[in-house]
């Protein structure tokens, strides 16, 4: 297939993962894009349903202020989904533009692993004292001990960090075939 073959392929969201996945030679962001792919689809499948049963819970509700709680799910459920497709857009975006580094691949994939890591740890910090699990001994149980005395709040920080580190490894490699090859 030609470079304008390979182009015309990649036409949008749908078509820029598969395109990703068969251009780049990175293992780690080929494991990523499966992982991140399966983490973005379950959210949107926990996110789907939640909205049903709220909006379920809102029938026969005046309209008002209670409305806006829909519109609510959807900004959350995109600010969990866009960060876990940003690695796999970026490196597509990469390739398509003739600029391929398997480096680069690599570590975006990193930090997108860094970031469904640290979603977790935000999920866990933000979960309701009501519903948190006693706390079994383990090697964990310190750090979890920890997570459950922070305030609720503090749970946007993790995925923050994690959102931060996507942006900071495409920084740095942002001309990596000049300055790090």
């Amino acid at each position: 297939m030609t470079a304008a073959g390979e182009t015309r392929a990649y036409g949008g969201l749908l078509t820029a993962l598969p395109f990703a996945f068969r251009r780049s030679n990175s293992t780690v962001f080929r494991v990523y894009l499966l992982i991140g792919g399966f983490v973005g689809l379950f959210v949107t499948l926990i996110f789907g349903l939640g909205t049903l049963v709220l909006l379920d819970s809102m029938a026969g509700v005046a309209a008002g202020v209670i409305t806006f709680t829909p519109a609510l799910y959807l900004l959350i459920w995109l600010a969990i989904v866009a960060p876990l497709l940003t690695p796999p857009l970026l490196v597509a975006r990469r390739h398509r533009l003739g600029n391929p580094s398997q480096r680069y691949d690599c570590w975006i994939a990193v930090a997108g692993f860094c970031f469904v890591g640290l979603l977790y740890c935000g999920a866990v910090i933000a979960l309701p004292p009501t519903q948190q699990p006693p706390i079994q001994p383990g090697p964990f149980a310190g750090l979890l001990r920890q997570f459950y005395a922070w305030t609720q709040p503090i749970g946007v920080v993790p995925p923050l960090i994690g959102v931060g580190a996507i942006v900071g490894v495409h920084w740095l490699f942002r001309d990596d075939e000049r300055t790090l090859e």
